[in-house]
């Protein structure tokens, strides 16, 4: 047998120790040592003595680059993958599939054995052979990862350490084992856990189970009731269904006869602590006992809970509010207002960090050390802020001049070419509702020009079919708008309207897919068009890719085509002068009128040219 370099045969050694443990046979040794003397003569061809993780990237881009051996490609990134883990001398990747081991603790096998018996008296339905198929492959790793650690009985904390290093080892990276292994490790060292612990074990209730409490049946029909007229599906009930019977169980197993909110914030610590799957669990839980809550108290339905921002400390209240009424006068939208409050609260938050007790006390060194450590994107809020605290005389200076300017690049408008935007109209499937939305959609900012926030809050008022146009007021510029109503837009809506619009009483034209079919938003169109970009096949590259994208690209168009500034200004709604002139850089037809003739040469650069023609030497 080829000997191999040295720093190579120490983890080929460490490697054939794995393999013998797990019970490989003589031709599994054979095959993998066959893959790593090759490895070993890349080193040598590349004059690499000692091997690293980059050698190991390097040889297998060169196997991608053989036209034979890059059909068996996922096999040396198995290999690889093992002697990354055998070099760094972690636990075992989760790659190794254990197949035939089997598990040598008589202890852990034990916990197996009345694991297996737990899961199959939980009623599984459908996948109880892949249930308990995952639950060796862990129990195989865990075996394992005892033996190489020494340990002889098995507890809960072992079973925490255990996945901590399985998601370290794990070659395809944290975010894989994650999302991956989720609902096989994760899962089946939670269920092993309850088996040390004294209180109610989660598990799966089977779909004829009654609820027994009253009081909770008949808020589970009130919801069911509010749900349904909402429009929320078979599924989504059902799985609210599922999460309130587990309420039920948890009463029963507590004693608790009548329900409160507060009886619902520990059920959900309870269901996280023992439904430890992935995070989308806690969030739809706590948004289903939301909903509960609400039917309980005879709260009317509201779609979101989300918890609101940073709370403006009470020492800068009277200084926020004022500079809050100011921002108001000006016109400034919900929205706007509602990200300078959290700019503001943030803003507070680090003042009182540095020993800022109020307005009055704040300094000049206070304001550079918070703009320091506060994101430039809010630096202008903060201006404003201090520049109205000065102007209601809560300051003795006027602080605002003390906040950097962020320096910002001077950036050409993007555009996309009309055969990019005609790719992009083909992109959406227009034979499913999802489809006929996202192509009225494209086809509004493509051909129109409209602001995403004109879009959002378009409603049935606003097309005006009989006279052929469109009218709106503009969400930014609260401006009036009329434009014609292009024939293959209307139609493009009235499809939508017609054949894939939700049953909803919204006034908005536009609607989410899903239940409870809430209006679009802004970052829903920005989604829209960059997933049909995509799917078009267009090259984003460096470009913005959103509903301004577009709408950048119709105004260059105008503009390139003969319209004039003023035209183009009105067509998309622009109420300054100013703002047309950041798209004259693009207007190349009437630039090129604006060319001057290069100078003769002159000079020193002229007998630098005469002498060159001669063949001199310079």
């Amino acid at each position: 047998m080829r000997q191999l370099t040295d720093s190579l045969n120490k983890i080929w050694n460490e490697y054939k120790r794995r393999l013998e443990i797990i019970e490989s046979n003589e031709y599994t040794i054979i095959n993998a040592r066959q893959y790593v003397c090759q490895l070993d003569s890349f080193m040598k061809q590349k004059g690499y003595e000692d091997y690293f993780t980059f050698v190991g990237e390097e040889f297998l881009s060169f196997i991608n680059n053989d036209v034979q051996k890059s059909k068996f490609l996922y096999r040396y990134k198995r290999i690889i993958a093992h002697i990354n883990s055998c070099l760094s001398g972690l636990f075992w990747s989760e790659d190794f599939r254990l197949c035939c081991y089997s598990i040598k603790n008589k202890h852990l096998l034990d916990l197996y054995q009345i694991l297996c018996k737990k899961l199959d008296d939980c009623n599984f339905q459908s996948n109880v052979n892949n249930t308990r198929e995952y639950a060796r492959r862990c129990f195989n790793h865990l075996d394992i990862f005892m033996l190489e650690k020494g340990i002889d009985k098995y507890s809960p904390e072992i079973g925490v350490s255990f996945i901590e290093c399985m998601k370290q080892v794990s070659h395809k990276g944290e975010s894989c084992f994650k999302y991956t292994y989720t609902y096989t490790y994760t899962y089946t060292i939670a269920r092993l856990n309850d088996l040390f612990s004294s209180a109610p074990a989660y598990h799966r209730i089977p779909a004829e189970y009654k609820i027994k409490n009253q009081e909770i049946r008949a808020g589970l029909d009130k919801l069911i009731s509010v749900l349904n007229n909402n429009n929320y599906s078979v599924r989504s009930i059902n799985i609210v269904i599922h999460v309130i019977k587990h309420l039920d169980l948890y009463m029963i197993d507590q004693s608790i006869d009548s329900y409160s909110e507060q009886v619902g914030k520990e059920f959900s610590d309870w269901f996280n602590q023992h439904q430890i799957i992935t995070d989308s669990h806690d969030g739809y839980q706590r948004y289903i006992l939301a909903h509960f809550n609400d039917v309980m108290a005879g709260r009317n339905y509201c779609c979101c809970h989300r918890e609101s921002g940073l709370p403006i400390t009470e020492a800068f209240r009277k200084s926020f509010d004022l500079f809050f009424h100011d921002c108001e006068i000006r016109g400034n939208k919900a929205s706007t207002l509602k990200y300078k409050t959290y700019c503001c609260a943030y803003f507070f938050e680090v003042l009182i960090s540095l020993g800022c007790t109020s307005p009055q006390t704040v300094d000049v060194e206070m304001v550079e050390k918070s703009c320091a450590l506060i994101n430039a994107s809010t630096w202008n809020v903060i201006r404003g802020y201090l520049s109205s605290c000065f102007a209601h005389n809560l300051t003795d200076k006027d602080y605002s001049f003390f906040v950097p300017h962020k320096r910002g690049r001077v950036i050409l408008p993007t555009y996309y070419s009309k055969e990019e935007r005609q790719k992009l109209e083909a992109a959406p499937d227009r034979t499913t509702p999802i489809g006929k939305r996202d192509y009225a959609i494209i086809l509004i900012v493509n051909h129109l020009g409209l602001r995403s926030s004109d879009i959002t809050h378009m409603t049935f008022s606003n097309l005006l079919s009989q006279d052929g146009t469109i009218s709106f007021e503009q969400y930014k510029t609260g401006n009036k708008q009329i434009l014609p109503l292009i024939k293959n837009v209307e139609e493009a809506v009235q499809d939508y309207v017609n054949n894939g619009r939700p049953s909803s009483e919204k006034e908005e034209i536009f609607l989410k897919s899903h239940a409870p079919y809430a209006p679009l938003t802004s970052p829903s169109i920005y989604r829209i068009i960059t997933r049909n970009l995509v799917k078009a096949g267009v090259n984003i590259g460096e470009r913005k890719h959103g509903g301004h994208a577009l709408r950048s690209s119709l105004l260059t168009s105008m503009i390139n085509n003969g319209m004039t500034y003023e035209e183009a200004r009105y067509a998309l709604g622009h109420t300054g002068d100013e703002s047309i002139k950041h798209y004259v850089s693009l207007d190349i037809k009437h630039l090129r009128l604006c060319a001057s003739d290069i100078p003769s040469p002159s000079g020193k650069f002229k007998d630098l040219l005469n002498t060159k023609e001669q063949g001199g030497i310079v």
